[in-house]
């Protein structure tokens, strides 16, 4: 009976308080209710921050609400804002506007969205950074390390350009007045083009982009430089490479083409062949090529004979060579036939005794160990293939050897 008593008090009071409660709740929100229903506008979506210098570019997302008539971008913790007008297009537009004139530094924009009776969306915000003095300021040159008259041709040669620069921008005016503007890309160690600059100056600027998504390209200040008449040097033999046609001559048994810039006189070394010979019954006139891995206009070749520091009984003696021609191409036959190969010089090797073979002066020996020296003409043509032809040798012997050879020239 007790609990029956207690069940039926406690439900009645239960509910007369459940009922009080939704009455002042109802009167708490009786004032907006009076209002009307709050509408928020659909708000900018999907925010994207392009930096770029002294300004930046937001674009955004809005989505199917017809109402919005205009947007509000707030920064500066929004001290600075600036409104864009909307106009609709489609169900979804994507929506874009440049700010300009900031300062340097990072920023974090707010975006808002109005209808026509100026209700607001809730907020957007999304952060960028604006690029300016402090950045440029640090950005280093891609260094040019010579700039060169080659050959009828401007040829620059470069350093490594910086790891996230974007290439590199030459500009400069010909001959005839008109300006030319080249960019270079960062993989590109050599740049060439025909002609030389007027005035023989040039400028070059490097590029630079700081984020992927920047809408501008910066730049270093420009550079002016003086392009040289290059200067005939020693071609570098660790490009030159063995290049055998099947018209050349063959070689001895234990001796290679290559032996004659490996950088070594002596005859052996550690019982090992360091000159080059071609077999017996090679036939006078013979030939061998090579490939020099560059292309380059030679001007002088130096030649030294076997013998020239451990056997003098052979020098200006034996398969020496006395007379040859020396022949280049870019595009050799590969028959190894003579088309497309070009005379560029004679060769001749000069005892300064005039004494017969087996007959050698102490000038005859230092001469030797000099290299002997082939002078090419003016305005000899670039190539990259050089064959030399061997037209006598000093015992008229049906094959050759030689210790060494250097070229001189001008690199493309």
């Amino acid at each position: 009976m007790a609990y029956h008593y207690i069940r039926c008090f406690v439900l009645p009071t239960f509910l007369c308080c459940l009922l009080w409660s939704c009455s002042k709740m109802d009167e708490s929100y009786r004032p907006l209710r009076d209002k009307g229903e709050i509408n928020y506008p659909g708000k900018a979506d999907s925010i994207i921050v392009y930096p770029g210098q002294n300004r930046v570019r937001l674009s955004w997302i809005l989505r199917a609400d017809p109402n919005v008539v205009s947007c509000r971008i707030f920064w500066n913790n929004g001290r600075d804002s600036v409104d864009l007008p909307v106009e609709r297009t489609h169900a979804q537009d994507t929506l874009s506007i440049v700010i300009k004139d900031l300062e340097e530094g990072n920023y974090v924009f707010e975006v808002y969205t109005y209808d026509d009776k100026d209700n607001v969306s809730v907020k957007t915000s999304a952060d960028g950074r604006v690029y300016g003095a402090s950045y440029t300021d640090g950005l280093t040159d891609r260094r040019l390390l010579s700039a060169l008259k080659v050959n009828g041709k401007t040829k620059l040669l470069w350093a490594a350009s910086p790891e996230t620069s974007l290439g590199t921008e030459v500009r400069y005016t010909d001959q005839a007045g008109a300006t030319h503007t080249r960019f270079i890309p960062p993989s590109d160690s050599i740049s060439r083009w025909e002609g030389y600059p007027g005035g023989d100056t040039l400028q070059y600027r490097t590029l630079y982009m700081p984020e992927v998504l920047s809408i501008d390209t910066f730049f270093t200040a420009y550079n002016t430089i003086t392009v040289q008449q290059a200067v005939p040097e020693k071609l570098d033999p660790a490009t030159f490479r063995e290049f055998t046609l099947p018209t050349d001559a063959q070689p001895l048994s234990g001796t290679k083409v290559s032996n004659l810039w490996n950088g070594v006189l002596a005859g052996k070394v550690n019982n090992v062949i360091q000159w080059y010979r071609t077999v017996d019954g090679s036939g006078i006139p013979h030939w061998f090529s090579f490939d020099m891995g560059m292309t380059a206009s030679i001007t002088g070749m130096l030649t030294w004979q076997r013998g020239t520091l451990d056997e003098p009984t052979l020098l200006y003696a034996n398969g020496n060579p006395r007379k040859w021609e020396i022949w280049g191409s870019n595009d050799p036959a590969p028959d190894g036939s003579w088309t497309g190969w070009t005379k560029l010089a004679d060769g001749e090797s000069v005892k300064p005794s005039g004494l017969p073979q087996g007959q050698t002066t102490p000038e005859d020996i230092e001469h030797a160990r000099d290299g002997e020296a082939t002078v090419f003409p003016e305005n000899t043509p670039a190539v990259r293939y050089i064959r030399i032809k061997i037209l006598e040798t000093w015992a008229r012997t049906d094959y050759m050897f030689m210790s060494e050879i250097e070229l001189q020239g001008i690199a493309e």
